[in-house]
């Protein structure tokens, strides 16, 4: 489970797009800091689906997306993404 979560609440943020989003959860994750970064595939209200390319962008870490399953055992993330055989 996750050791700690951030909930990022502004209401200047409401009606903007996915590059002003990306820039503030950005800039509020690595005021926190971070071993792993989690997004969902879908939002209520853009749908999408850039945002969690702009934020490992604006963050300078790879992105591994559509993973239908997710471990960590020993500091190593492993998964599996949608579509992968075998």
């Amino acid at each position: 489970g996750a050791d700690k979560a951030v909930h990022v609440e502004d209401d200047d943020l409401h009606g903007t797009d996915a590059l002003g989003t990306s820039l503030v959860l950005a800039k509020a994750i690595e005021k926190t800091g971070y071993d792993l970064v989690v997004c969902g595939m879908a939002s209520t209200d853009g749908t999408m689906g850039v945002l969690p390319a702009m934020l490992a962008e604006r963050l300078g870490v790879p992105q591994v997306s559509l993973l239908s399953e997710v471990s960590v055992e020993d500091g190593t993330v492993t998964g599996r993404r949608d579509g992968d055989t075998a």
